[in-house]
């Protein structure tokens, strides 16, 4: 998320979450290889599935730098998305979330950010 709210555009935002959702997957897969790590082809290809989608989260995240009911509803959002998936995956709050939850607050409700070209 924050590679794309610091992204000078919003086409630059895109580019920059994809290559970097990319390069993280064909690093660690390669390494998995390299070290004979267990992985699946339906990991690789999920993962890949969500590298091919993380353009247009990229975009929504950009769009909550603008003011607007649009805005406030991606940032809601994100901010529950952030907290369902953590009580899915682990059943309960850590220490550590709660830091992550008041960066996420800041992030996305207190900090200003110039509006992004297209």
């Amino acid at each position: 998320m924050a590679v794309s709210l610091y992204s000078k555009t919003t086409k630059y935002a895109m580019l920059n979450i994809f290559t970097f959702c990319i390069g993280m997957i064909i690093t660690y897969y390669l390494t998995a290889h390299l070290t004979n790590a267990v992985y699946g082809w339906v990991y690789i290809k999920a993962w890949t599935l969500f590298a091919c989608f993380s353009p247009f989260m990229a975009y929504l995240v950009t769009r909550a730098k603008k003011p607007g009911i649009l805005s406030l509803f991606i940032k809601l959002g994100v901010f529950a998305g952030y907290l369902v998936i953590n009580l899915l995956l682990g059943g309960f709050i850590q220490l550590y979330d709660i830091l992550f939850f008041l960066i996420l607050i800041y992030l996305l409700f207190l900090k200003k950010y110039p509006d992004p070209g297209k």
